[in-house]
């Protein structure tokens, strides 16, 4: 009877102990919230806005390369550097050097060239240049994506920015990344 008893008596010290520990009796009163104010109401600079086209499952994105008309690039998380299909760089007169050769997931091998000097830039993106690295004969996945492409942008692309993607509304929301990063410090 005596061990029944010291049972119950350890027991409900234990669930007295457990409740006031959830309940947070022994936390002191002036602990600051984990969430600052400021924090919350501190104004970030507004994102820029990029329109795309969703076909396929695939995000296409306007983009002009060293002043040319409008392409069409996909983009690409699995792809690190900018690509632009070999035709459309030739036709564009890109300057071409060298001779490279890229395995995808398949047994074939494209051949391809190193682009020297293009940019590629998209509209709406104030400010923004980055360089288009390799040119790749790419024009033979258009029928598997759904739409005629010219090129392809990678993580590189990726990378500077917070990207948010509203597929509703169609429209890449590109965040300041370095920005974000310091009003959450």
């Amino acid at each position: 009877m005596d061990v029944v008893r010291i049972m119950t008596h350890s027991f409900l010290i234990l669930l007295i102990s457990l409740v006031l520990t959830v309940s947070g009796a022994h936390w002191p009163r002036d602990t600051p919230p984990i969430l600052s104010i400021k924090s919350q109401t501190e104004t970030r600079p507004a994102p820029q806005v990029i329109p795309f086209e969703f076909i396929n499952k695939h995000i296409f994105i306007p983009v002009r390369v060293n002043d040319s008309r409008p392409l069409w690039f996909v983009l690409d998380t699995g792809d690190q550097y900018a690509i632009i299909n070999l035709n459309t760089a030739k036709e564009l007169g890109l300057r071409l050097r060298g001779q490279v050769r890229v395995g995808g997931a398949g047994s074939q091998t494209l051949t391809g060239a190193f682009v020297d000097d293009a940019k590629f830039v998209l509209q709406g993106l104030k400010g923004f240049i980055q360089p288009v690295t390799l040119a790749l004969p790419i024009g033979h996945l258009a029928p598997r994506l759904g739409q005629d492409f010219d090129g392809i942008i990678g993580s590189e692309f990726i990378s500077q920015f917070v990207v948010e993607i509203d597929y509703q509304a169609r429209v890449l929301r590109l965040h300041d990344k370095n920005k974000i990063t310091a009003a959450n410090e």
